[in-house]
């Protein structure tokens, strides 16, 4: 049995939280990505927005790392390294939204949107679930 004190207890709370509202704030910025680019709101607007959601990504990669090294996630470098694969994609697609015509690239977008669905269910779920087994009864 794992010993957690009252300090680790509210950190651990506060890292399911974390975890969680992020993924609310990264989704509702893929979704006015998607908006902007439906909407054809012009490359710009939506390599700001792009730009967020890396900033956002970047911080709530970090904060899930941190999380996983204090609590002792056990599949915490397969994790990592799609964090670090998810930020290079991202980043390669900001250079890439808008293609040699001036027009935006869809695909660039609804890759992005596959890429982070496909990370919560595989990696982000697992971890969710760890920390809230380790949680005291």
């Amino acid at each position: 049995m794992i010993s957690i004190n009252k300090g680790q207890t509210k950190k651990l709370m506060s890292d399911q939280f974390i975890v969680e509202h992020d993924h609310q704030v990264i989704q509702a910025l893929v979704r006015d990505l998607c908006t902007s680019a439906s909407k054809s709101r012009g490359p710009q607007e939506c390599k700001n927005i792009f730009l967020q959601i890396i900033e956002k990504l970047e911080e709530h990669f970090g904060a899930e790392e941190e999380a996983m090294h204090l609590h002792e996630y056990p599949d915490t470098a397969a994790h990592s390294a799609a964090h670090r694969a998810i930020l290079k994609l991202f980043r390669e697609g900001r250079e890439n939204l808008v293609n040699s015509n001036g027009k935006l690239s869809l695909a660039v977008i609804e890759r992005g949107e596959e890429i982070l669905a496909r990370h919560v269910h595989k990696f982000d779920v697992g971890l969710t679930h760890f920390l809230r087994d380790k949680e005291p009864a």
